[in-house]
C-alpha cells in the first residue's frame, strides 16, 4: 500500500507515493504515514488530500480522503 499527500488541487504522480503501513485502531484498519517534522512528508499551511493506493492484485484501487487543512 502507498500513500500520497498533496495540495487539494493536485492528483498524485509517480514520484508522490510513499510506502505506508496498516494499523488497526479500535478494530478498524487504517492506512498510516508519518506526516510532519521528522516524518515522510512535511506540509506547509494549506488544504490537502491524502490518496491511498491499495495493492490487491489484479486490482490497484486509489481512494482520496476528504479535504483537510493545515493551519
Amino acid at each position: 500500500m502507498r500513500v500520497a499527500v498533496l495540495p487539494d488541487s493536485e492528483r498524485p504522480g509517480a514520484g508522490d507515493w510513499h510506502v505506508a503501513e496498516w494499523r488497526t485502531i479500535g478494530g478498524v484498519p487504517h492506512a498510516t504515514l508519518l506526516v510532519g517534522p521528522g516524518g515522510v512528508v512535511e506540509l506547509a499551511p494549506g488544504a490537502y488530500r491524502a490518496w491511498v493506493e491499495i495493492t490487491a492484485p489484479p486490482e490497484k484501487p486509489v481512494v482520496a480522503s476528504p479535504r483537510f487543512h493545515i493551519d
